[in-house]
């Protein structure tokens, strides 16, 4: 048997429809498109105000540390920092790329380093056409300077583009509502205050952090992967919710009883995530 395919937005709701008594459903009916833009969103914010831990929600995704800004700008679906690592190198290994391909970049001419020591390496782009991402080099050529990459561009960078080819790699540590009156050098601490995240001391440079974060349910894209990916592994979750809402609306005499099974399943969801964190003494 192969394996099922990831479900949409529409599979979710349509089948639990139907389990809540709506057989005759379809995607092009008005009741379904009410459904969609109402009940469902009410749906996500009742998920993510049960559990804003779950292990599904976890991802990653670069930050740009900015030169002289100790705020950082977080990505639109970000909710918690679970881990903040700092990427560095020396001055020879930052410049602006001569071009790209979706998947290679040429290096600046005066750059200089072995195949072998480039193997592995991240590739940062620091500013310009497609600032904020990074891939791993699995080939380079110190010839044509050209690096070929682990995947490819999500947005292809171009000669206005500038690089960082990691040597260093500091995970930052969090130290909340500190305050360090001190030069531009490279971040060391990170601290939290409502959604904002800052960076201390203040970057002398671009820094990129490959930040790994628990996201917010309700900011996510439909369609994204790590919507999807909940969709899929909380599936049963997801159709018992659309499941009693339609019931509700239309005065289905199981509700009582669905009720009482989804304030269960949802205690148990948020049970079966618990996150327990250090104490320490500036929290």
């Amino acid at each position: 048997m192969s394996i099922p395919g990831d479900p949409s937005v529409q599979d979710i709701i349509l089948n639990g429809m139907k389990e809540g008594g709506q057989y005759t459903i379809s995607a092009g009916s008005t009741s379904y498109t009410e459904f969609k833009n109402y009940q469902f969103e009410t749906l996500k914010s009742e998920l993510w105000a049960t559990c804003k831990t779950d292990r599904f929600l976890e991802t990653e995704g670069v930050v740009l540390a900015a030169v002289g800004k100790t705020t950082v700008t977080l990505p639109s679906d970000f909710d918690s920092a679970i881990r903040l690592v700092l990427y560095d190198a020396d001055d020879s290994f930052r410049g602006t790329l001569q071009s790209a391909t979706a998947n290679t970049v040429t290096l600046a001419t005066t750059f200089s380093s072995s195949l072998e020591l480039m193997y592995g390496r991240k590739i940062f782009t620091l500013s310009g056409t497609g600032a904020g991402q990074y891939l791993e080099v699995i080939g380079y050529d110190d010839t044509t300077k050209v690096a070929n990459l682990s995947a490819n561009w999500g947005v292809t960078p171009d000669a206005t583009t500038t690089y960082l080819v990691a040597s260093t790699e500091q995970e930052l540590r969090r130290a909340d509502y500190q305050r360090q009156v001190t030069e531009a050098a490279r971040p060391r601490i990170y601290g939290v205050m409502a959604a904002s995240i800052q960076v201390l001391p203040a970057p002398d440079k671009i820094y990129p952090i490959i930040m790994v974060y628990r996201s917010n349910l309700t900011r996510l894209d439909d369609a994204g992967a790590v919507f999807v990916k909940h969709l899929r592994e909380r599936r049963s979750l997801w159709i018992m919710g659309v499941k009693l809402k339609t019931m509700s609306r239309y005065d289905d005499d199981r509700y009582p009883v669905t009720k009482a099974e989804w304030d269960q399943a949802l205690m148990a969801y948020a049970a079966d995530n618990v996150v327990y964190d250090n104490i320490a003494p500036n929290r």
